[in-house]
C-alpha cells in the first residue's frame, strides 16, 4: 500500500516536468516584432541665393503722347544675368537684360527701337511648400537706342512691373514678367514715350 502511495506521488510530480520540455523549463511566449513607422523627412527648401545667367523673349507695344500713327506693337528677345539673395522670408536681387537690334522687331524704318538694356532690381517672398515660387516686384531703369523721324536717338528712363520666377530644379528656373517703362522728353525731342512688355524666360543658376 506504501508502494502505490509512493509511485503515485512520483507519476504526478513528473507529468508537469514533461508537460515543459526538458529539463522541466516552459517554452518562453512568442513576441511579435514592434514596427515603428519611418517618419517622413520634411521636403528641402528652395535657395534662391546664387548667380544666374539666361534669356527672355516677349511682345512689347510702344506708344508716344504725339501721334498715334507713332504707336508700335513687336516682338523681342534678352540675354539676361543677375544675383539673388534670399533671407527667411524675402528674397532680394539685381538683374540686367540686353536686347540688341537683331533680337527686337519693334517699330519701321522711321519709328524703330534698336536696342534696349535694362538695369532692375527686385524683392519678392517665396510661397509653396518647398518655396520654390517666388512673386516679386521689380523696378530700375532702361536706356533706350531708338530711330526717330529716320535719325538716331536715345535716352534713359525709368521702369516698373512685377513678375514670378518657378524653380524647376536647383539649377533651373523659368519667370515671367510684365513691365512698364516710361521716358519722357525722349532724347530732348518733346517726345514722352511709352512702353509695355510681356516676357517668358529662363535662367541657369549657379
Amino acid at each position: 500500500m506504501k508502494t502505490l502511495v509512493v509511485a503515485a506521488l512520483v507519476s504526478a510530480l513528473a507529468v508537469p516536468a514533461f508537460a515543459g520540455g526538458v529539463g522541466g523549463k516552459m517554452a518562453d511566449p512568442v513576441v511579435e516584432p514592434r514596427i515603428t513607422p519611418t517618419p517622413t523627412p520634411a521636403p528641402s527648401m528652395y535657395d534662391w541665393t546664387g548667380a544666374y545667367v539666361g534669356a527672355l523673349a516677349g511682345v512689347g507695344r510702344v506708344t508716344t503722347d504725339r501721334d498715334s500713327d507713332d504707336n508700335q506693337n513687336g516682338v523681342g528677345a534678352a540675354l539676361l544675368a543677375g544675383y539673388d539673395h534670399q533671407f527667411d522670408g524675402f528674397v532680394v536681387g539685381a538683374e540686367i537684360d540686353f536686347s540688341p537690334a537683331v533680337l527686337s522687331d519693334i517699330g519701321d524704318d522711321v519709328n524703330e527701337v534698336d536696342s534696349v538694356t535694362r538695369l532692375k532690381a527686385k524683392v519678392g517672398a517665396p510661397v509653396g511648400a518647398t518655396g520654390n515660387i517666388l512673386p516679386y516686384a521689380t523696378a530700375g531703369i532702361s536706356h533706350v537706342r531708338a530711330t526717330l523721324d529716320g535719325d538716331s536717338a536715345n535716352d534713359t528712363g525709368w521702369l516698373a512691373g512685377a513678375g514670378v520666377a518657378y524653380g524647376v530644379t536647383p539649377n533651373f528656373s523659368l519667370n515671367s514678367e510684365l513691365i512698364y517703362h516710361r521716358h519722357s522728353d525722349f532724347d530732348g525731342r518733346g517726345v514722352d514715350v511709352e512702353a509695355t512688355t510681356l516676357t517668358v524666360g529662363g535662367a541657369y543658376r549657379f
